[in-house]
């Protein structure tokens, strides 16, 4: 059974690059009282939680690139490789959007409440203060972006006239499934924006990061397959 080192390479390393983004504290910026960027209502519970949100990013693609293989029959070796890719994807993705939120430091928009100033010295929950420097970008938005895109396109590319499923053979379906997919991500933002999690920019940068990643694993899984096929 041939795995692509390449792509389990980029998982391992993104993985560990994780680990290092945990046990480092957010770039420190200065606060201003006056700021209205940073002067919303904190609110204590997220709308969507990063956990969930996570696991359904993953697990749904999954099931769904299982259920399309089952019906196109192909070797063990390229249905891995497969899975690697999009796992690989995903951590790769969470990599980037954990250590450029320590590298960035921006302030979220309740930051001031969380800081909670006294003289303009922060006396809020230290853990608090910590995440509420990590505005940039939105973790939530890249990892459902980077999830669902990457399922679009398998999607697309997977399901034809001679794949045994709904999907395939229902051309309706197959646009009403692409179409949640893409707005998930977008939903997903715009409770960020509205829990004063994130500012749109950091919502958009999150999409763009997903959506570029999921194309470029993607498309290279597409050539490693082709060469597996050889």
């Amino acid at each position: 059974m041939k795995i692509d080192k390449m792509m389990l390479s980029i998982g391992i390393i993104s993985f560990f690059l994780i680990i290092l983004s945990l046990n480092v504290n957010p770039r420190y910026r200065k606060h201003s009282l006056k700021d209205k960027g940073i002067s919303k209502k904190h609110k204590n519970e997220n709308t969507i939680d990063i956990v969930p949100l996570s696991f359904i990013s993953v697990t749904i693609p999954l099931t769904l690139f299982f259920r399309i293989f089952r019906s196109l029959e192909l070797e063990l070796d390229q249905e891995i490789l497969s899975y690697v890719s999009f796992l690989s994807c995903q951590l790769f993705i969470t990599a980037i959007v954990e250590n450029l939120k320590n590298l960035c430091g921006r302030l979220r928009p309740d930051f001031l409440a969380r800081c909670r100033p006294v003289e303009n010295i922060c006396t809020g929950f230290g853990k608090t203060i910590k995440d509420g420097r990590k505005s940039f970008p939105s973790g939530h938005s890249a990892t459902s972006a980077g999830g669902f895109f990457y399922a679009v396109f398998f999607i697309n590319s997977h399901t034809t006239n001679h794949s045994n499923t709904l999907i395939s053979q229902n051309k309706i379906v197959k646009k009403f499934v692409t179409f949640i997919f893409i707005l998930i991500p977008f939903i997903v933002g715009f409770t960020r924006y509205f829990d004063n999690r994130h500012h749109i920019t950091d919502i958009l940068a999150g999409l763009t990061i997903g959506l570029i990643s999921s194309r470029i694993f993607y498309k290279y899984s597409e050539i490693s397959l082709i060469d597996l096929e050889k």
